[in-house]
């Protein structure tokens, strides 16, 4: 229907341009006077292109009404407009309208703040015939990625070292560091190594106090009687002092009394010499007393040896043969 309808508009269009209707050369209608032309403009953009009208210039129209709409005596009328404005060369007045806007561009920065932007072109339509260019802006900005970006932490200079934890000997001293030049924030990463650290220190040898040793064994007495002393000795050296440590407290000597009876006074020599026999004693019994004998003892008190003099000389003890009758009185049974 709209192929047939545009079909007929320009048969029409070619018989008013035969006839010479609306001639470029008729004064009414002089392409040189401006105010005219624009007054064609106004009312072919009224009573033509807004209700529709399609034409053949190519200008924008309402494509929503219906060219069957209009009345016949317009019609005519937008034909004959058409006709002269395309004869003087006319062309219509587009004013530019922005095209679609383009992709966002990827963020200027990953992090910490940076910016989009997107772009459009004043392209559907672009201006032409002097029509106004699009207002507003071509171009667009947003921010992106504002999240603070990650900061690794740094170690700090180290600390002097600390005081050593020994006076004297072998101590340790340490020193240390902090993570904090800068400190890691919005998930960067801890400082890499250790925070502290130590070495060895020596302020000389400590001194060493002396302490005793075991005592020796106790020595002889000085003396056999009379009282005297035995002696026993130790040493400083467990350990001996040094680096100026102190001494051992006290003595290196114990002493303990000993053989403290009285000496014996020194006796004056006596050579012993015997005492009295004693008397004899019974005669010994034997048969009819023959052979029979008596015994006799003696001491050697008078006196006793003493201070080393010397003992009796002889026999303490000494035998007598007993006489019969001295015999028989001591055993009558032997007749």
């Amino acid at each position: 229907m709209k192929t047939t309808m545009l079909l007929i508009l320009v048969l029409v269009g070619l018989a008013y341009s035969q006839k010479g209707t609306l001639n470029v050369k008729d004064k009414k209608q002089d392409c040189t006077k401006e105010a005219l032309v624009l007054n064609i403009r106004a009312q072919y953009a009224r009573k033509c292109s807004g209700r529709g009208f399609k034409g053949t210039l190519g200008c924008p129209y309402d494509s929503s009404r219906s060219t069957d709409d209009m009345r016949n005596k317009v019609l005519r009328q937008c034909i004959k407009m058409d006709k002269w404005r395309f004869d003087c060369g006319d062309k219509c007045v587009t004013d530019g309208s922005w095209g679609a806007w383009g992709d966002w561009t990827e963020c200027s920065a990953s992090c910490g703040g940076g910016v989009i932007t997107r772009t459009r072109q004043c392209d559907s339509p672009a201006p032409e015939n002097g029509g106004a260019d699009c207002e507003g802006e071509g171009k667009e900005a947003q921010a992106c990625n504002e999240d603070p970006c990650p900061v690794n932490g740094m170690w700090s200079e180290w600390s002097p070292y600390g005081e050593c934890s020994a006076s004297c000997g072998e101590g340790v001293e340490s020193r240390s560091r902090t993570c904090t030049n800068p400190a890691p924030e919005f998930g960067g990463e801890d400082c890499a190594g250790e925070a502290s650290e130590s070495r060895g220190c020596n302020n000389g040898p400590c001194p060493i106090d002396g302490n005793w040793g075991d005592f020796s064994a106790w020595s002889d007495c000085s003396v056999s009687c009379g009282g005297g002393f035995l002696v026993r000795t130790r040493k400083c050296d467990n350990p001996e002092p040094k680096y100026g440590g102190e001494s051992c407290m006290g003595t290196m000597e114990e002493t303990d009394p000993c053989n403290e009876q009285p000496c014996p006074v020194a006796a004056k020599v006596v050579n012993g010499k015997w005492g009295k026999w004693t008397k004899v004693g019974k005669c010994t019994r034997t048969k009819g007393c023959k052979n029979s004998f008596q015994t006799q003892e003696r001491q050697c008190d008078s006196p006793m040896p003493s201070g080393g003099g010397a003992a009796c000389i002889g026999d303490a003890t000494r035998t007598i043969t007993c006489k019969r009758a001295s015999c028989r009185a001591d055993h009558p049974d032997l007749g």
